[in-house]
């Protein structure tokens, strides 16, 4: 209780322990709703800015084009999948090991989050795969926007193994 009598963790749908999640409720049971930990929530947080702050950076740049911004690679991206270069699918399995996280799902999180990284990963091999496939392109550059976004993708996977032996101690 604060000195106002107000009860702050009925407000922010926290309990003792100061996870998040729950019906709001103080004490008692909260039903099957997940608790998220502060730690989680926060490492969702920086990861996800990361990603967010890639898309507004130059990402890619072919020979002697324009750099492409990440937010071009994430709306077009998806159509590279028809020279087998998957590395786009990262995103969308990025914010599911993420989803899987919050949710306490943390096997599930750990093999998304891997899969996220080296989904990720295969970005490095684009030309060998897009000749693979049939297809040239010119000789690929790496911007910061890649890096940033690439190493949002390893933060999370390195979070989603990390993250259940800290939950087994007290915050």
């Amino acid at each position: 209780m604060s000195a106002d009598g107000c009860d702050r963790r009925a407000v922010f749908h926290t309990d003792e322990a100061g996870r998040f999640g729950g019906d709001g409720a103080v004490g008692g049971d909260r039903g099957a709703a997940p608790h998220v930990r502060r730690p989680d929530l926060l490492a969702a947080l920086a990861v996800c800015t990361g990603w967010l702050v890639s898309l507004a950076l130059p990402a890619l740049q072919a020979g002697d084009g324009a750099p492409l911004s990440g937010w071009t690679l994430l709306l077009d991206g998806w159509r590279a999948a028809g020279a087998g270069i998957w590395a786009w699918f990262a995103n969308p399995l990025f914010f599911c090991s993420i989803g899987l996280l919050m949710a306490g799902r943390d096997r599930a999180a750990r093999v998304l989050g891997a899969l996220t990284l080296l989904l990720g990963l295969s970005s490095l091999a684009t030309g060998p795969l897009a000749a693979r496939a049939g297809y040239s392109i010119p000789e690929l550059s790496f911007g910061s926007g890649f890096w940033l976004w690439l190493s949002s993708l390893l933060a999370l996977c390195a979070w989603t193994w990390a993250a259940p032996n800290l939950k087994k101690k007290q915050w």
